[in-house]
């Protein structure tokens, strides 16, 4: 999609696609952005499915995958670090999008970012 003055990069995210209702809509300043957050909720998302299909039992993901457990609140200032800061959106993307890292490792080196 051409990015352009007359469109928002606008993220939307449905908690469950089946009901009509219950989600979440983001507004980047940039489609590179919105592009970087779709893509690791992707990930997330597609690794939970992953999990959650091959295993019945009610173990957390933390504790199947090794992932770590996130919270809403973690997610959030994860995504808004990225947004607003370009040069860890660039590292993000070169080592946790092309697989170099996990969100686990990625995210360690940094927790003093993630200290509210």
């Amino acid at each position: 999609m051409k990015e352009g003055n007359h469109k928002q990069a606008l993220l939307n995210l449905t908690i469950d696609p089946s009901i009509k209702a219950g989600g979440c809509i983001f507004e980047f300043e940039k489609f590179s952005e919105r592009d970087v957050c779709r893509d690791f909720v992707s990930k997330v998302l597609t690794k939970l499915q992953a999990t959650k299909s091959s295993e019945k039992d009610p173990k957390p993901v933390s504790e199947k995958s090794g992932d770590e457990q996130l919270s809403t609140a973690e997610i959030e200032l994860r995504m808004k670090l990225l947004q607003e800061d370009s040069n860890l959106q660039k590292l993000h993307k070169q080592f946790v999008i092309s697989g170099v890292l996990t969100e686990t490792e990625f995210w360690a080196t940094r927790k003093e970012l993630l200290v509210c």
